[in-house]
């Protein structure tokens, strides 16, 4: 199953919400 998500204008929370999803292995850094 595939997910979009779009993260438009989240400035320093957008970022810290993706190094999260990242760390946790929860987003592929190929996905990104």
């Amino acid at each position: 199953m595939t997910i979009r998500l779009v993260l438009a204008g989240c400035g320093n929370m957008g970022f810290a919400m993706l190094s999260g999803w990242l760390k946790s292995g929860k987003l592929a850094p190929q996905a990104v």
